[in-house]
């Protein structure tokens, strides 16, 4: 299973880690600002150098983020990898509404004409698939990264999808703590 490959390379670097923990530092390596999410999702508990050497070889293909997010399924374990484990620091549960009224309709309307199609659609219905098309947006390769999770991004999207992806890296106090709840939830911590 693809979950299983992907926390395998982040036990590699970070052994102490939960499953959930570790998919969500694999997450933080995928994305832009990856070192800025670590520092508030974990705290202290992960050493920032470190990750800045191995997040690269942590980062998750747009394969492998299909494969996690794309299908409504999000298998979340807290099995500890080892006895001593870090817990992350972070004031989000799984209860946390991830995505705000404001992105939602901001992504809505980026992916109008993608939406308007039956498959896309019903795929975007499904809460995974929207927190994981909202993580995206923080990657480079977006619409890459979109296009696999719904399957099928209309090319009239791209535009307002990058234009999205960049107005939100220009917001960096609010976009932090959002990205850093999605990543949460996406990881099932």
């Amino acid at each position: 299973m693809e979950r299983t490959a992907v926390t395998a390379r982040v036990f590699e670097h970070f052994p102490n880690l939960t499953n959930s923990e570790a998919l969500a530092l694999a997450l933080c390596s995928t994305m832009q600002r990856g070192t800025e999410t670590v520092s508030v999702l974990f705290g202290s508990a992960i050493e920032i150098e470190m990750f800045e050497k191995t997040k690269s070889g942590m980062a998750l293909s747009d394969a492998e983020l299909t494969a996690l997010f794309a299908h409504g399924v999000s298998s979340s374990g807290d099995v500890r990898h080892s006895t001593n484990s870090t817990t992350i620091g972070t004031p989000c549960t799984k209860k946390t509404t991830t995505i705000d009224e404001p992105l939602r309709s901001q992504m809505s309307a980026a992916l109008i004409e993608t939406l308007g199609e039956v498959e896309q659609a019903a795929k975007w219905a499904r809460p995974s698939t929207m927190n994981a098309v909202a993580f995206a947006l923080h990657c480079d390769g977006a619409c890459e990264k979109i296009d696999g999770l719904l399957g099928g991004l209309l090319k009239s999207d791209e535009r307002r999808i990058a234009g999205l992806a960049s107005d939100l890296e220009d917001d960096e106090s609010q976009d932090v703590l959002r990205i850093s709840q999605i990543i949460a939830h996406l990881a099932g911590v």
